[in-house]
């Protein structure tokens, strides 16, 4: 995960209201066969 605050700064004054910006990435995967995904999260 990756988080980035962004404000208003004397070098990025044009940001109106503090954001947060969150990266998620996730491997990806696939579930074995005859596995029913309408029962697992």
């Amino acid at each position: 995960m990756n988080a980035v605050l962004m404000v208003s700064t004397p070098s990025n004054p044009h940001e109106k209201e503090p954001l947060i910006m969150v990266n998620v990435v996730s491997g990806c995967w696939r579930a074995p066969k005859g596995t029913d995904l309408n029962t697992q999260y």
